[in-house]
């Protein structure tokens, strides 16, 4: 067991529950995905994969959200905990402990052993015991953390649940089975011991310190200490698949399951709850929460709450703002139509609307480009398509040989589209016939991530594993990465001037003719952090996202906007400049930000 030390950052004191708050621009999000629960005095606390939201159970409403920044490390909650005026919030970027005093923001970059927490809760004596996917489990004690890993002898570094029942007594449900510290020593339940081989999603100590163990694909079993034996019967639920356990105040054990219905089990017997109510019956639930006063919560994967008060059900669903917080892709037409990938959907804004509207296009699409009459034409991996008013028409790949994904596109001002595909080749299309026109050991290798063309003069086709390819209408001139330090290549971009840029996980390099790619003096990023995308506005000005935030990078002007600034999200994957002076900012995982520049310079 090793012990470290922890660092913090405190935030201002702030009352609970907490409040409403401007953002200082707008943030999109998807925020159905309910991963936690907890109730607060009279406020729901309500863990998603887009942020922590309050729900005040008198009012009836929602009251706040909260994204990464000052308060939370990251927007995908997995655990949340209190006790008396202390809340604790587990993400899978640090932890946040929300008092009466402040909020303690434990970042996983300065406390690794806090990434990924998944289970979260209070031992006898105050401490706050805690396990992680990947990266073991911990006792938190004042400024000091206790870890336990596969190093110790913890059966896997994936911990889901920690019980600690005396100073010296500790079990631990894990990915590879459940297993104790007792008396500075390791057992293992997994051989002998009533439970099977598998992962324990979740442990539950009862008034009588046995336990209940959920062990997916398998069931419940309920734990003596020294044997298990299974309580829940095959067929009880989809599947056999159950999401998750939790003991209310009378002791019974109610069960969600992961493809519908919830039961209740009591005196030996299960009871099915809501049978006849077809949300119930058919929602992928994900989490169960029981507070004090006998009421039970359950989160779905659909952003459905229910809970349950002495037989009546009632029922809120979380709204969101978009299908996915995947940011993949942005382009704007000539007519000033805003188009945006997100998870497996295309949406759209035309000028001057206030919604997003869904397209028929099926995805996840993979690149997009606009022709020069502004006709819209997107690729996925089952083709290509043009966008003809509503419909999406598929433009036939007669490319002879295996098949082709396109998975980047620019047009000429001609009408010709240059494809890159995944084999790592380069297709041009006139209107009517595809033509090879690279070959992937003429090129880098590696899928062409991106392609772009500069001016009237060269093509150039990006790999982000392999390097950059440039054509000049007779041959292709190959840089490896070895041009680049060896580092990937993130993105490339052509300035106001027409030059080319290309950015590497690390540095950001300009090309001449004469002298090839120079590397450019930029502000220096933390060893963790990489460029993800690089954009230019007409005035010059550079944009440069990165894994944890953006630069804005102007004449005599260079700033970094993080999390801790109110940015809200991490690891920039779209930057689109369109004509109404929005800067779009896609994340991988933290959706999307509409910043007006005029906030930003």
């Amino acid at each position: 067991m090793k012990r470290i030390a922890i660092c913090l950052i405190l935030m201002p004191a702030l009352a609970l529950p907490l409040g409403d708050e401007e953002a200082p621009w707008t943030h999109l999000g998807n925020n159905s995905e309910i991963q936690a629960i907890y109730r607060h005095g009279d406020s729901l606390w309500i863990g998603t994969n887009g942020g922590l939201l309050i729900y005040d159970l008198i009012d009836g409403e929602f009251t706040a959200k909260y994204l990464i920044g000052p308060r939370l490390p990251s927007n995908s909650i997995y655990a949340i905990t209190g006790r008396g005026d202390t809340v604790l919030v587990g993400t899978d970027r640090g932890l946040s402990v929300f008092t009466e005093k402040g909020v303690y923001h434990y970042e996983a970059s300065l406390n690794p052993s806090l990434r990924d927490i998944r289970s979260i809760d209070f031992g006898p004596a105050g401490e706050i015991c805690y396990g992680t996917r990947g990266h073991g489990a911990g006792i938190m004690q004042g400024d000091t953390i206790f870890v336990v890993t596969r190093i110790d002898s913890l059966l896997d570094d994936s911990v889901f649940g920690v019980i600690k029942m005396d100073d010296t007594t500790y079990y631990y449900a894990t990915a590879l089975g459940l297993c104790a510290f007792r008396d500075s020593l390791w057992v293992s339940f997994r051989a002998g011991a009533g439970l099977p081989k598998g992962e324990v999603r979740d442990l539950l100590l009862t008034e009588d310190f046995a336990m209940y163990a959920l062990i997916p694909s398998k069931g419940v079993y309920y734990f003596d200490g020294v044997r298990g034996r299974r309580i829940s019967p095959r067929g009880l639920f989809p599947y056999d698949e159950i999401a998750a356990i939790e003991l209310d105040s009378e002791q019974a054990l109610w069960a969600a399951g992961s493809y519908g219905r919830i039961s209740r089990y009591r005196y030996g017997q299960w009871i099915e709850i809501g049978e006849t109510d077809e949300e119930i019956e058919t929602e992928r639930w994900r989490c169960a929460y029981a507070d004090d006063s006998g009421v039970i919560y359950f989160g779905s994967a659909n952003g459905l709450i229910v809970w349950i008060r002495e037989g009546e059900i009632l029922k809120e669903r979380i709204p969101s703002a978009l299908p996915s917080n995947a940011a993949l892709a942005a382009i704007e037409d000539s007519a000033g139509c805003r188009y945006v990938a997100v998870g497996s959907q295309l949406l759209s804004l035309p000028s001057e609307a206030t919604s997003f509207e869904l397209e028929a296009m099926v995805g996840p699409v993979l690149a997009m480009a606009i022709s020069p009459s502004g006709e819209l034409w997107c690729s996925n991996r089952w083709g290509v398509f043009r966008k003809d008013g509503r419909r999406f028409i598929e433009v036939p790949l007669d490319i002879r040989g295996e098949t082709h994904v396109i998975s980047s596109m620019v047009f000429e001002p001609n009408g010709y589209l240059w494809a890159g595909t995944d084999r790592g080749e380069v297709l041009k299309f006139d209107g009517r016939t595809w033509l090879r026109l690279g070959e992937s050991d003429e090129l880098t290798g590696g899928p062409i991530d991106r392609i772009l063309r500069v001016g009237s003069g060269r093509v150039w086709a990006l790999s982000q594993r392999s390097g950059i390819s440039g054509f000049d209408g007779r041959r292709w001139e190959k840089f490896p990465l070895s041009w680049f330090n060896e580092q990937p290549l993130s993105d490339a971009a052509v300035d106001s001037a027409g030059r080319l840029f290309v950015a590497g996980w690390k540095g950001v390099w300009r090309y001449d003719r004469d002298s090839g790619w120079n590397l450019l003096e930029l502000p220096p990023i933390g060893t963790d952090v990489n460029l993800t995308r690089i954009r230019f506005d007409h005035m010059g000005r550079t944009y440069v996202g990165t894994s944890e935030g953006l630069w804005l990078i102007g004449a005599g002007s260079v700033q970094y906007i993080q999390p801790q600034d109110g940015f809200e999200g991490r690891d920039v994957s779209v930057i689109l400049l369109d004509s109404e002076g929005l800067i779009w900012i896609g994340f991988r995982k933290d959706g999307l930000s509409l910043i007006p520049m005029e906030q930003l310079w």
